[in-house]
């Protein structure tokens, strides 16, 4: 590492116009990661089904490996952080991004070959898979590390923002590329921005490696466990309307379907942007508690709905709960690990989320099956109560290691 890198730490002296700059600056690269993801959505289930003739249980298994690979990568990605530098993290995330976007661009331009284009598609997901999960902790502890642990809460919701942002609009932009000039854009854009992306991060300050031994990835898996259990609780609301809200509203017989799922990340994003501050002033676990109990009221009013609309304001209660749920839990993660293993705590807390995800569809199609679409968004209520009960247990915990003024009124 350079001298000059290695000499760069927090600028405790900038002013908050200056600092916010900063750190979008740099968590940016989440948001391009968040569109590596977000443009071959709609458009790569429509290729394996229409173009490749593949069932839905291979389109399926193609389209998710990318999901396996992030998990995967998220002890690689805490480790490389913590030991050669976040920045290079994040490189090496985003030149293996730009690698799935040349291995999509070969797999579009193979349709006359059905398995060879499978397969390459494939190989182009579990890439996206690690790029994303080395880009995505590098960049947010990139920018904790600029800004100060202070200012963790504000750096992982802008973070949010711009990723579930990112991922939310960009599936029209693909759609619309794919119409304008074939398949082969897809490829060649997530190509060409993670390169755009790379040269930028070249441009940015950097940090010093944290001297001092960094912990075992279990063992910053066992600090963070609670936190962990308990974001994996709040995901299961995600996870059930990502998967199932659609399926829910045609079971009953209502109409506008997707303004559920909008619904519920919009006002998730909105959140986000209107109360940035508010884990600052309150702290994170009291934020957390607030956080469950409005997420599982969501759910459950979705769960035993009489009408669309109280489904939809279920919906939009959910992704208020769950909104600030990561980064108030977040903070509490960066202060139970020494800095030189905060890469690896991130990528541990992240990993519960991936992990919640990616389990949560299955079970909850058990619970479907065995009930109805209903009972899953109770079911997902009762998580996120069941995650209320740690986030209290966390906050008489961090109240006694504070004294009375931590203490919940």
């Amino acid at each position: 590492m350079s001298a000059a890198a290695s000499s760069l730490g927090p600028d405790a002296a900038l002013p908050p116009a200056a600092r916010a700059r900063q750190i979008l600056a740099i968590v940016v690269l989440t948001g391009v990661s968040g569109c590596s993801l977000g443009i071959p959505l709609a458009v790569l289930p429509l290729f394996l089904h229409g173009d490749l003739g593949q069932n839905a249980l291979i389109t399926g298994a193609v389209l998710s490996a990318h999901a396996f690979s992030m998990l995967a990568s998220r002890p690689l990605a805490g480790r490389i952080g913590d030991r050669a530098g976040v920045h290079r993290a994040t490189a090496l995330g985003l030149t293996l991004s730009a690698v799935s976007g040349l291995l999509t661009l070969v797999a579009t331009s193979l349709p006359a070959y059905p398995l060879t284009s499978v397969a390459v598609l494939l190989l182009a997901r579990l890439v996206l898979g690690v790029g994303m999960g080395l880009t995505n902790t590098g960049a947010l502890s990139w920018a904790i590390a600029k800004a100060g642990v202070p200012e963790a809460a504000r750096v992982i919701s802008y973070n949010g923002i711009l990723a579930y942002g990112a991922l939310a609009l960009t599936p029209p932009l693909g759609m619309l590329l794919a119409k304008a000039g074939g398949l082969w854009t897809i490829g060649a854009i997530v190509l060409l921005l993670n390169l755009a992306a790379l040269a930028w991060s070249r441009r940015l300050p950097r940090v010093a490696v944290v001297p001092g031994a960094a912990l075992s990835f279990l063992h910053v898996l066992r600090r963070i466990a609670p936190m962990g259990f308990a974001l994996g609780l709040g995901a299961a609301g995600l996870a059930a309307i990502a998967t199932f809200a659609t399926l829910y509203f045609n079971a009953r017989g209502w109409d506008h379907a997707a303004w559920a799922i909008t619904a519920f990340g919009l006002s998730y994003i909105g959140l986000r942007v209107v109360c940035g501050n508010v884990i600052s002033r309150y702290g994170g676990t009291a934020v957390a508690i607030a956080s469950f109990a409005v997420e599982a009221l969501g759910l459950l009013m979705m769960g035993f709905a009489p009408a669309a609309g109280m489904a939809m304001v279920g919906a939009a209660l959910a992704g208020i709960g769950m909104s600030l749920i990561y980064p108030a839990l977040g903070v509490e993660v960066v202060a139970r690990v020494p800095a030189s293993s905060r890469s690896s705590a991130l990528g541990a807390f992240s990993l519960c989320l991936d992990l919640a995800m990616g389990l949560g569809g299955p079970l909850f199609g058990i619970v479907a099956s065995l009930a109805d679409f209903g009972a899953v968004f109770v079911c997902a209520g009762v998580m996120s109560g069941l995650g209320l009960g740690v986030a209290y247990r966390l906050h008489r915990e961090f109240a006694r290691r504070q004294g009375p003024a931590a203490a919940m009124p």
